[in-house]
């Protein structure tokens, strides 16, 4: 399972905030932190199923790479907006 820290997160957002003008608390770090990870789980879970209906077998192991990402990202992008 994928997990975020809270601070990681706020730490990696203080560098697009304006520091002295906003203030990002400790409930908005965890909650970005969830947010990112069902990002990336759902795009996970989408590439997997493009890579598997690419190669037309559903059961056995397939690899993802870039294209199956860049296909399945602009619908994930909408589905999150």
């Amino acid at each position: 399972m994928i997990e975020y820290e809270a601070q990681t997160i706020r730490t990696a957002l203080a560098c697009y905030i304006d520091t002295d003008r906003m203030k990002l608390g400790v409930r908005a770090g965890a909650l970005s932190a969830e947010l990112l990870r069902a990002f990336v789980v759902e795009a996970c879970q989408r590439a997997q199923q493009l890579a598997r209906d690419d190669e037309g077998d559903a059961e056995e192991d397939v690899e993802v790479n870039a294209d199956h990402i860049a296909r399945i990202l602009t619908q994930l992008l909408l589905d999150f907006c």
